[in-house]
């Protein structure tokens, strides 16, 4: 068909219909009601230097190609089997709709926990978290790690936290030059400090903590007593599964040490 030609085909059922369209070629293809004087065209398409298929439809089918630049070659002929959806194909298709039966995780760091006796630490009294040493002074000389220890054994617990996270007042309240590069002092109350791993996930349970203290004890040498790690399921960005309570997705790539699952209840049956 050549430019301001047009013909009107009839697709006989089971059939397909092709329009060859190569580069610099547009037209339209409008698929008519089945019976003429039938109404309106069912629906256009444009023809734009791409090729298109109709069909195959379970019945015969009327359409009008129209070419307005180019070339535009019509034809009709049954399906090839080779280009059919095989058995495998469809089983495939399939199991991408049915959702992998999981039941997926977020990760959770590994916590441990600083108890004092309510006594102020004495002078030189140490905690030591991974490798790094914290040492309680009264007074700061200052060297790198010291904590102040304060009016009282809730004050020193404070500059505890503060030289952990690097918060607070350095070089007043505490002498180091960074914020802790493992963990991360969280919860704090007059007697107690907790410490969370920064990276979630079971190897956060191989963390020492440890003490020399008369007046402060840990509850485990590593980390993980107080609450242990776990590691995140893994997934891909966009997995969706399921189980007998939930349905499950990941927006983005979801790994050990990750949190990005969510998940919708079933709700009851209805």
């Amino acid at each position: 068909m050549k430019p301001n030609e047009n013909i009107s085909l009839f697709l006989p059922a089971g059939q397909v219909l092709t329009i060859t369209a190569p580069s610099g070629s547009t037209g339209s293809v409008v698929r008519l009601p089945q019976m003429p004087g039938g109404g309106d065209s069912q629906s256009t398409t444009v023809i734009n230097e791409a090729d298109i298929t109709f069909g195959p439809y379970a019945n015969v089918e009327r359409f009008k190609v129209f070419c307005t630049a180019g070339e535009v070659t019509p034809s009709m002929a049954v399906p090839a089997p080779s280009l059919m959806a095989t058995d495998a194909e469809v089983a495939t298709a399939v199991a991408v709709i049915k959702l992998a039966e999981k039941t997926p995780v977020n990760a959770v760091a590994s916590v441990g926990k600083i108890t004092s006796d309510a006594t102020a630490p004495s002078d030189t009294d140490t905690v030591t978290i991974d490798t790094k040493v914290y040492t309680f002074k009264t007074a700061l000389t200052p060297t790198e790690g010291e904590v102040l220890i304060g009016i009282s054994a809730a004050t020193a617990l404070d500059n505890l936290a503060s030289a952990i996270n690097h918060t607070g007042t350095a070089d007043t309240d505490y002498k180091c030059a960074a914020v802790h590069p493992t963990v991360t002092a969280t919860t704090n109350t007059d007697t107690t400090q907790l410490v969370a791993a920064k990276t979630k996930g079971v190897a956060g349970d191989l963390i020492a903590l440890e003490e020399e203290s008369t007046h402060l004890i840990v509850d485990a040498a590593t980390l993980g007593t107080e609450t242990p790690g776990i590691d995140g399921t893994v997934g891909v960005a966009n997995e969706t599964c399921a189980d007998g309570s939930y349905i499950y997705h990941t927006p983005v790539a979801n790994g050990i040490s990750g949190n990005s699952w969510r998940r919708i209840e079933l709700g009851d049956l209805y």
